[in-house]
């Protein structure tokens, strides 16, 4: 595994003929190991924004997926594979945001992406699925300590927690397809939600999947700070305000809907996490495994807590 491969001249040239345009300049926005965005000139003036990433994190068919249906997603201007398997899309430039997302517009675009249905050839993410996340997890585990890694006190204590929920997520994942459930963003953060002259925008849809719509809620609140169940339930009500059906108050596997989600959307991530240190694993800090548990056995903490009361 090397980190992504930033598109060459030529690459370029073929993705700009594909648009139809002629890119004369190009400059970074952000790169990280594994995907890369930059602005990119035409020669007549205009601007887009070009996004290149390993295969993983590819969002092209996801956007397609939610322009289709009509949601408000940047225009795709044009896609192409890189000669070292990476994905390459030029996309329209919004430009500057001019302010914040608020609750009420998070609730309101949220409603709207969860009455798409859910794109094909993405995960879903129902009860079954649920229920099996914290033994993936396990599994994962497993393999990081044969490569060498993850062997520590702390990684044994990760594996009793991930022990634990898993003797309750059966149970726990009841529900797990009561409405709203079809298009999940999965990472649904004040980040995600571009506002600027021409409206509101949707970005970041590279780990979409059908499931649901209760976990992008949870979501909003990203992963670096302690949680506020309140916040989640805050949401909620605005979500239901703004025209979510109903049955997203119900109870779910004898929880609080806003209990629920926020219990899972834990347990996913930290699937999430585990699973891209194994695939990952070349470019990690191995001086870095014990903060990283560290960080994992919050989020754990927090879905035991409420899973297993």
């Amino acid at each position: 595994m090397t980190r992504v491969a930033r598109p060459t001249t030529e690459d370029l040239a073929e993705l700009a003929a594909r648009a139809r345009v002629s890119i004369v300049s190009r400059a970074d926005i952000r790169v990280w190991p594994q995907s890369g965005v930059e602005r990119v000139h035409f020669a007549d003036g205009r601007t887009a924004v070009l996004k290149y990433t390993i295969p993983d994190f590819a969002e092209d068919d996801a956007l397609g997926h939610a322009a289709y249906h009509g949601l408000p997603v940047p225009a795709l201007l044009a896609k192409g594979m890189l000669p070292g398997g990476e994905v390459a899309v030029l996309m329209e430039d919004l430009g500057a945001q001019i302010q914040e997302p608020t609750l009420r517009e998070a609730a309101r675009l949220a409603v709207m992406i969860h009455r798409v249905p859910g794109p094909p050839e993405r995960p879903v993410l129902d009860r079954e699925a649920l229920s099996v996340l914290p033994e993936s997890a396990l599994e994962c585990l497993r393999r990081l300590r044969q490569m060498g890694r993850w062997r520590g006190e702390e990684a044994r204590g990760l594996r009793g927690d991930l022990e634990r929920i898993a003797q309750v997520a059966r149970h726990r994942a009841r529900g797990a397809e009561i409405p709203p459930f079809g298009l999940a963003h999965s990472e649904f953060h004040p980040t995600s939600i571009h506002i600027g002259r021409r409206g509101s925008r949707v970005l970041d849809w590279a780990r979409c999947y059908t499931g649901s719509g209760l976990l992008d809620l949870a979501s909003w609140q990203g992963t670096q700070q302690p949680f506020e169940l309140a916040r989640v339930e805050d949401l909620l009500t605005a979500y239901l305000a703004a025209g979510g059906p109903p049955s997203a108050a119900a109870d779910r596997g004898g929880l609080p809907a806003h209990v629920w989600a926020s219990a899972w959307h834990k347990v996913w991530i930290t699937e999430w996490f585990v699973a891209a240190q194994e695939r990952f694993l070349p470019l990690t800090d191995p001086g870095q495994d014990v903060a990283t548990i560290q960080s994992i056995r919050v989020h754990l903490a927090e879905a035991g807590s409420w899973l297993m009361n």
